[in-house]
């Protein structure tokens, strides 16, 4: 049932709405004659504009009773027509009061608009609504009395408790089922003395009903802080003979009411061999089952558990929190079932500490499941000293565990430990430890490093460090957001370093881009060095935004095969970029350059899917242009069809193009798109 509360926070949002519309030309007086007659797909014009003075008489005592009597007068017009009169009901369920209740209650024996007097009568909180259904229950017959019924429920009608006892024990199911549904909403102890007597009686769907009700007044019980009471319910229905369903529902209530004592149900669930059962258990274990004595019961039952039980049980305890498991989930990590190694392990990232950085540092380094399980872990570790702890243990492990404490660092957002990983990319013996560190402080530094790790670009001492490098100074530099004092930095370290640094830092200078970027990079082109100029052309054909676009012509012009190669695909790429925003004519010229300068069917596909995103009819000329070509006569077809409906399939331009693909050898399904686009002009 609605409250009286929750229907004046409805109708404040109804009168702001009504606040915006015009107030209703004619009054309520004029107004009832015009909707007397209608019927649905009329005009609702009269009816929206008496829908407008009740809600702007909803506030006002004075009117709502006035308007109230009126509306309800209706209901009792002969002339009246059902959609009339449902109307005046929805009407009456924001402004009616007691005075309309008889009115109303004329309805419930209406098969038609009974449900609707049921809404209005139900949502009341004044007595003389109650008293109105509760007749009704003697008046009413078949559906339209369980409608009552359910109304009585809703209300939480005390007072019909006696007729609804009658009711549950008579010879009518239906009518014994809603009686039953309704004593359990209403709940109290007469409802459920006369649920708890019905079940020895009832069978079939009326007992699930009854039991059901029977639940819902022990939830009530529980609510209402009789625990004890509640569970002896909740006990009598967790019985092997009940269903299911109830079972469940009952041992939810038995978690609720006395959770201590249910640990011996749960625990042996979790030791039955029903994996469902198990997994219900577990589950209650996790999030519901508070305190350290419930975690020691559990703790102690481990070791003779199924392994598939002991994986549910690990979770469930890593879920909880609570340290004391901690001992046993350790132990479990030692399992030779790879399961229980890795739940157990999860577990330790919930439930341990900085205490436990070596051992799992150990397990990541390891690998396979359990690594991973390990690298999670150690990301999730709680603890303000973790992080200084995973800093301290790099000292004196071992290369491989080193680098997974590298990464544990990288992965927990350790930026306190970026000088420590800066020393290891400087000084560690292990290039792998080296190359994790520059990757981790591409994530965790700052500005402030900025030179220190430009410089170990230069400093790397194989070429995987020296792009673990380069990557991490491209990382930090985008971070920045600062494009040209980034590269000057980059620019400035190329000048003495050796042609390897040159190399990675001429790659750097790609990633960051910006006009000195570009400008050493072309520069780069001119080195004595071959491999930088090689890096220079590389990193042009990599550039990603059009400054490049002259450079990446002059590449593909070149001799160079591969460059060449680079070139056009870099060109396509920047070409059709968003960013990038050239001009129509720009862009086709460009892919004319393109066209003039490739060599194999590939590059010529990479042409053809940029011009067919280009809405212009000289774009249809180069598409078109490819039907000659055995090789592309396919793509050529899908891209003038695509250009074609772009800009409108009924233009000259666009349904030469399509009938120049249907006359075409190309694939039937081609020739059926342009044909479709030929005909509708679209």
């Amino acid at each position: 049932m609605l409250s009286r509360k929750s229907l004046v926070a409805a109708v404040s949002v109804v009168l702001f709405l009504g606040a915006c519309i015009p107030a209703a030309a004619q009054s309520l007086d004029e107004l009832l004659p015009q909707i007397v007659t209608y019927k649905l797909g009329q005009s609702r014009k009269a009816m929206e504009s008496v829908q407008q003075l009740v809600v702007q008489a909803a506030r006002n005592p004075q009117q709502r009773a006035d308007m109230g009597k009126k509306l309800a007068a209706l209901l009792s017009n002969p002339e009246a027509t059902f959609e009339c009169k449902d109307f005046v009901c929805r009407q009456l369920y924001v402004i009616g009061t007691p005075a309309e209740v008889p009115a109303l209650a004329k309805l419930l024996g209406d098969e038609q608009l009974s449900h609707m007097g049921r809404y209005v009568l139900e949502r009341m909180e004044e007595p003389a609504a109650g008293a109105a259904l509760r007749d009704a229950l003697a008046t009413t017959k078949g559906r339209l009395l369980i409608g009552v019924v359910n109304s009585v429920g809703n209300r939480r009608d005390a007072a019909a408790i006696p007729t609804l006892k009658q009711m549950l024990a008579g010879d009518d199911p239906a009518l014994a089922a809603a009686a039953a549904s309704a004593l359990g909403n209403i709940g109290g102890p007469e409802s459920l003395a006369a649920l708890a007597a019905a079940q020895a009686k009832a069978t079939g769907e009326l007992k699930n009903v009854v039991i059901d009700g029977y639940l819902k007044c022990a939830d009530e019980l529980l609510a209402s802080g009789k625990k004890a009471e509640a569970a002896a319910i909740y006990q009598e229905l967790y019985a092997k003979d009940q269903p299911a369903r109830i079972r469940m529902a009952a041992l939810r209530g038995l978690v609720a009411a006395e959770p201590l004592k249910t640990a011996a149900v749960l625990l042996e669930m979790v030791k039955s061999n029903d994996a469902a059962a198990q997994a219900v258990a577990c589950g209650y274990v996790a999030r519901q089952m508070p305190g350290e004595e419930v975690t020691k019961t559990f703790v102690a039952a481990m070791d003779g558990l199924s392994a598939g039980a002991q994986v549910l049980l690990l979770d469930a305890l890593g879920a909880r929190g609570d340290a004391t498991a901690k001992p046993a989930v350790l132990a479990a990590a030692k399992s030779q079932d790879e399961a229980v190694c890795v739940s157990a392990i999860k577990a330790i990232g919930m439930l341990g500490n900085s205490s436990d950085v070596g051992m799992l540092s150990a397990a990541a380094a390891k690998g396979g499941r359990s690594g991973d399980a390990a690298r999670d872990a150690l990301a999730r570790l709680r603890g303000a000293d973790v992080d200084a702890a995973i800093v301290s243990a790099m000292n004196n492990a071992s290369a491989d565990v080193r680098v997974e404490l590298i990464k544990a660092l990288a992965a927990r957002g350790a930026a306190a430990a970026v000088p420590s990983l800066l020393d290891v990319a400087a000084k560690d013996e292990s290039e792998a430890a080296r190359s994790a560190a520059l990757n981790a402080v591409g994530s965790l530094a700052t500005e402030k490093d900025y030179p220190t790790l430009v410089q170990r670009v230069v400093a790397a001492k194989t070429d995987a460090e020296r792009d673990a490098a380069g990557k991490a100074v491209a990382a930090l530099a985008a971070r920045m957001n600062n494009k040209d004092p980034s590269s000057e930095a980059v620019i400035a370290a190329m000048g003495n370093a050796p042609a390897p640094a040159k190399v990675a830092l001429v790659g750097v200078l790609a990633r960051i881009g910006g006009d000195k970027a570009l400008a050493a990079v072309r520069a780069a082109q001119k080195d004595v060095d071959g491999a930088v100029q090689e890096a220079g052309a590389r990193a042009i054909t990599e550039w990603s935004d059009a400054a490049a676009i002259p450079d990446m012509v002059t590449i593909a012009k070149s001799d160079n095969e591969r460059q060449r190669t680079l070139a056009l695909r870099g060109l396509g790429r920047v070409i059709s970029a968003p960013n990038t925003k050239l001009p129509a004519a720009d862009a086709l010229g460009l892919y004319q350059q393109m066209i003039d300068l490739c060599k194999r069917p590939e590059e010529k596909r990479l042409v053809l899917a940029g011009v067919a995103e280009i809405k212009d009819a000289k774009a249809l000329d180069m598409a078109t242009a490819f039907l000659a070509d055995d090789a592309l006569r396919n793509e050529a077809a899908t891209a003038t069809i695509k250009i074609a409906k772009a800009i409108g399939a009924s233009k000259p331009q666009a349904k030469a193009a399509l009938q120049k693909v249907i006359d075409a050898n190309v694939n039937d399904a081609l020739k059926k798109q342009a044909q479709d686009a030929l005909t509708r002009g679209r």
